[in-house]
């Protein structure tokens, strides 16, 4: 039986993962409270210089992708207005 080595990989980010999500090469993370998209490399877990800050988004929860019409879509808690969204993103703008 052979085994393959597993290697640890470090993401850097600014708070607790709350939502991760791949679409072609690029994989896309939202950390709690913040409002900006963090992408890295799939392949390498390499991070993106590109980053998206989303105007208004104060505490995402999630994040999944679509495949069809390429499109990030982020829940936001937005526990400082009070009012739950579900902010749609393309990903052209991201990576």
């Amino acid at each position: 039986m052979v085994l393959s080595a597993v290697m640890p990989v470090l993401l850097v980010t600014v708070g607790e993962v709350t939502g991760v999500t791949y679409l072609d090469s690029c994989m896309y993370v939202v950390c709690a409270g913040c409002n900006t998209v963090w992408s890295y490399r799939a392949e390498t877990y390499e991070l993106l210089e590109q980053e998206l800050k989303v105007v208004g988004m104060t505490d995402p929860t999630d994040i999944v992708t679509c495949r069809v019409d390429r499109q990030l879509y982020i829940a936001d808690a937005d526990k400082l207005q009070g009012a739950p969204c579900i902010w749609r993103i393309g990903a052209q703008f991201v990576a």
